[in-house]
């Protein structure tokens, strides 16, 4: 690929297990996502392009953000966007997305897992997706489907909601779903604003008969809808090229609509020009 765009970074170290590894994230610092992205600096240098996602509920709230910013892009040159998590309740969210316009922040991200979104919570955090659409944020879900929680917090009900509302902006749906692919992939038939970003179910499920349909998913929606991302460091940005590439090639994409996947559908979320 000429350029590549990872739609979903993380600056948190491996040293923990996977399962507790959100435990950390939600509890970054300014001073441990700088030190931790200069650890990566070889790695991230894979990708032309990266977006940033930071899962502590209060980040920009602490002292020092801007400097924090000055010194986050000397380390990571090839940042393009900030996608961050926000306070679940209404009042704080509303007053929070103020700062993340504030600090250039470009996404908001909701994590049914980690900030415990069970459904006696979806109205208000429709509300929060609302306001965030008004003010132009981009909208992520994570939907992932694992651990002892999955049936405990249903994310793509929660994204099923939110469009209801929501009809221009983009709500990117990371993961694609995971094991739920085949909903995720008729939700987003339904509603044009919905994109599929790629990052690990694809390796967690690589070279099994799952990557057909996904190949068979992602052609049915078409290669402006799909969005590359790895959800590194839990999976390296080759590693995840090399197995989009290879779903891709069994799409049947031309090398123009892998360019779309690989780079511009982020690009044009985010708003780099292209």
């Amino acid at each position: 690929m000429s350029r590549i765009f990872d739609f979903n970074v993380h600056a948190v170290s491996l040293q923990y297990n996977l399962h507790s590894i959100h435990l950390s994230e939600t509890e970054v610092t300014p001073e441990s996502v700088l030190a931790t992205l200069d650890s990566y600096k070889p790695s991230l240098a894979s990708a032309t392009s990266i977006n940033l996602i930071i899962l502590n509920d209060y980040f920009f709230m602490t002292n020092g953000i801007q400097e924090f910013l000055k010194s986050l892009y000397n380390v990571c040159p090839n940042l393009a966007s900030i996608t961050a998590t926000t306070p679940i309740s209404k009042a704080l969210a509303f007053c929070y997305l103020d700062n993340l316009k504030q600090f250039g922040v470009k996404g908001i991200k909701f994590h049914c897992y980690t900030q415990k979104i069970s459904e006696s919570l979806f109205t208000d955090v429709v509300a929060i997706a609302k306001r965030a659409s008004e003010m132009g944020f981009y909208i992520c879900i994570d939907t992932s489907y694992g651990t002892t929680k999955l049936f405990d917090y249903d994310n793509l009900k929660l994204a099923a909601q939110i469009c209801d509302f929501v009809k221009n902006t983009p709500v990117i749906l990371l993961h694609s779903g995971g094991m739920r692919f085949k909903e995720a992939l008729v939700l987003a038939d339904y509603c044009p604003n919905i994109y599929l970003e790629t990052s690990f179910s694809l390796n967690y499920l690589a070279e099994s008969l799952y990557e057909d349909l996904f190949a068979f998913i992602y052609r049915k929606l078409g290669s402006e809808r799909v969005i590359f991302a790895s959800d590194f460091p839990y999976v390296s940005i080759e590693n995840a090229i090399s197995v989009l590439d290879r779903v891709l090639d069994k799409a049947s994409f031309s090398e123009e609509e892998k360019q779309n996947v690989f780079y511009y559908n982020a690009a044009r979320i985010t708003g780099l020009e292209v």
